[in-house]
């Protein structure tokens, strides 16, 4: 990853967010490796639950980011994922990291070989089967940006289907699955952000992401685990059925 991608990511508050959503797959009192934990959006928050959170990124950390963590680890992530996990980790969070890998499958066993049995691998990433973008096609517009869905650092674009299909090939069971509406709150300005209307407009639109995910989604979040038997979730629903 490019050593600013962090710098065009800021944290999303609302409780339907990609970070407010992985905060809450998350048991009190885990060890967590965080892979491209940039500016530490998240795992302050673990931190606070009482979780020892192990980062990874490819920057020099400013030693604000990196307070809360118990180790940090600066690598490029298209090299193997050699660090000394000791007794590994209950949980791997790859957010909105693996758009930027080439070497997606080599990340992907090293996340397996880090995990503790039963362990679960959280990875996200946006939806570009969105409907926003499936009318810029329509209208021959696909402008790449400096953050979002269409950053320009982005190697890979997944829709929901792709993504879940990228993390089956490499091993893994999807274990349940959960979807983000768009980012209101970023889309409007500051003060309309923190305001009543964008809280019941997100509201409302993730009304339609339940219906709909494949089209309305902003984001899949998907936990994953390395284990021969699981549930896996309903595509329409999010909600998680065995099999």
């Amino acid at each position: 990853m490019p050593d600013d991608i962090t710098q065009h990511y800021h944290s999303k508050n609302n409780r339907f967010s990609s970070h407010m959503q992985i905060i809450g797959m998350i048991s009190p009192k885990s060890r967590i490796l965080d892979i491209g934990c940039g500016r530490g959006i998240i795992n302050r928050r673990l931190a606070e639950t009482g979780c020892a959170v192990v980062g990874i990124d490819r920057e020099l950390p400013d030693p604000s980011f990196t307070r809360s963590l118990e180790a940090y680890y600066r690598l490029d992530l298209e090299k193997p994922l050699a660090i000394d996990a000791g007794k590994g980790f209950d949980y791997i969070i790859a957010a909105d990291v693996l758009e930027h890998i080439r070497n997606r499958d080599q990340l992907l066993n090293g996340v397996s070989v880090n995990l503790k049995p039963g362990g679960s691998l959280i990875a996200s990433t946006g939806n570009i089967a969105l409907f926003v973008y499936r009318l810029l096609l329509l209208l021959g517009r696909f402008d790449y940006r400096d953050r979002g869905i269409l950053d320009r650092d982005h190697v890979h674009l997944f829709t929901i289907s792709s993504f879940k299909s990228l993390l089956e090939s490499a091993g893994f069971r999807i274990y349940r699955c959960h979807y983000t509406p768009i980012p209101f709150e970023l889309v409007f300005s500051s003060r309309w952000g923190r305001g009543k209307f964008v809280e019941v407009l997100t509201y409302a639109y993730q009304l339609l992401v339940r219906i709909w995910p494949q089209l309305f989604a902003y984001q899949i979040i998907v936990e994953a685990r390395s284990t021969p038997v699981s549930p896996r979730c309903d595509s329409a629903t999010g909600n998680a059925t065995i099999h």
